[in-house]
Parts: C-alpha cells; structure tokens; sequence
C-alpha cells in the first residue's frame, strides 16, 4: 500500500514538472484562415478585437512560429496566462562563445532550431554569415528543449 502510494505520487511529480517544462500557457488564441497574415495579428490597438499583441510577443509566445508559413488550422497563441508567467518564462542564458562554430551548430547543441532562437532572443542580432561576430552575446533559450505553446483553457478569438 505505502509502495503504491509513493509510485503514485513520484507519477503526479513527473507530470507536472513535463508540462511546466513547455512552452506559454496560453488564454486567447486565434485559428489561422486562408489569406490570414502575421501583421494581421498585430496591426495594433482596436477595440473591435478582443486582444493586442506585437510582433515581439507573438513570436515569443510561439517560438516554433513561421510567419512565411502559416497553415490553415493553425493555433497561434494571442494572449498568455499571467498565472503561469514565472513558469512560462523560466529561460536560461547564455553568453555565446568561441567554441560554437556556427548558428546552427549553437541552436544543435541548445536542442533547438534557429527560428526559435530568433524568436525567443529579439534584440538579438544573429549574424550568421559571420558568427564571429556573435561571441559574447546574451541569449535566451530553455535548457529541456521543448518550446511548445500550451493551448488547454484557451480561447478561441477571431483576427479582425
């Protein structure tokens, strides 16, 4: 019985720390249509929309999101919870060094890909023709890996 106890309890453990591992919680989301375009998404302030977001925030709150990209269906997070925003936003940093060889080669060994690096690092300029040039810069990134955008609970909200 205290053996089924403690299995069960290292279980519920587990789970919770694999969720709180991922990426934004979010609370409002749209549904991409035919046609829909990230600059639709954050053309600023209306009060016909039940959200703002800018550019900036769009593309942290959906670090795998390519704009070039967006395939009908698509959930796109539009809003974040703020009951899970130290969760959601438990990066580390890193300073870029000489032994990273390349763009590619850092996003490799970060577990990751570059368009997500770009996304979650803005003011970051990734100079990948001379990478060089990069050392010494701050970056953001999540040490498990995993950047998927929560949608459970979420909202459904239109464009407009």
């Amino acid at each position: 019985m205290k053996f089924n106890y403690i299995t069960i309890l290292f279980t519920l453990l587990l789970v919770s720390t694999k969720v709180f591992g991922l990426g934004y919680h979010c609370s409002k989301h749209v549904v991409i249509k035919h046609g829909d375009r990230c600059k639709d998404m954050t053309n600023g302030f209306s009060e016909d929309k039940d959200y703002y977001i800018t550019s900036v925030d769009l593309y942290r709150f959906n670090p795998t999101l390519n704009c070039s990209n967006l395939k009908r269906g698509q959930k796109v997070c539009v809003e974040v919870n703020p009951d899970y925003y130290d969760k959601d936003n438990n990066y580390e940093s890193l300073i870029i060094e000489k032994k990273y060889k390349s763009c590619e080669n850092l996003a490799s060994k970060l577990k990751t890909t570059l368009t997500i690096l770009k996304n979650v690092n803005p003011d970051v300029k990734f100079i990948c023709s001379n990478f060089k040039k990069m050392t010494g810069e701050i970056i953001n990134y999540r040490k498990d890996g995993k950047y998927t955008t929560i949608f459970k609970n979420s909202k459904r909200v239109n464009i407009k």
